[in-house]
């Protein structure tokens, strides 16, 4: 819980300094970026997945400064994984 407080924190503060002020290069993190790991280190050295090993997820940033992130947790090998699964497939 503290790490996804601190993550909030941290993106609404790159948000307030994009809508401030323009900085240089800010406009190559401009678009959706797909999330390939989510992980955390631990005060014992040892890496922590929250949302697996293999998350889902994406993180946009716009160029009024808004920053939105969904992350979640992979399902494949589980139920709620083959129907979503099936259901990518039928479309």
């Amino acid at each position: 819980m503290k790490m996804i407080h601190a993550l909030c924190c941290s993106l609404l503060l790159v948000s307030i300094a994009f809508a401030q002020r323009p900085i240089e290069g800010a406009h190559t993190l401009i678009g959706t970026w797909r999330v390939v790991e989510f992980a955390d280190l631990d005060k014992g050295g040892k890496w922590q997945y929250k949302y697996g090993e293999h998350p889902r997820g994406y993180i946009v940033y716009d160029a009024t400064g808004h920053v939105h992130v969904q992350i979640m947790k992979d399902h494949e090998g589980s139920a709620a994984g083959s129907f979503f699964r099936s259901e990518h497939r039928r479309r």
